[in-house]
């Protein structure tokens, strides 16, 4: 049985995350840890599905904050105070 693109989700490394979020790697960290963006772990490794950070920037696209601001207002955490 092959594996295609519909039938496996397309999983993205930090680094693709960073971009997709355009934000810092210290930024992202702080929202993994807060449990604004959605992650796991392969090995020591973060791993992110493309779609859980499509939908989280297609809800905060009405903001005019920055991005990583708009997710974390959507997913109901703060920023750091």
């Amino acid at each position: 049985m092959s594996v295609t693109r519909a039938t496996s989700p397309e999983i993205l490394v930090f680094a693709e995350a960073r971009e997709l979020l355009r934000c810092s790697e210290s930024t992202l960290l702080d929202c993994i840890n807060d449990g604004s963006v959605p992650a796991f772990k392969v090995g020591r490794q973060w791993r992110f599905y493309r779609s859980g950070l499509m939908a989280l920037r297609w809800v905060a696209a009405g903001e005019q904050a920055a991005p990583v601001a708009a997710v974390r207002a959507v997913a109901g955490k703060g920023g750091r105070t």
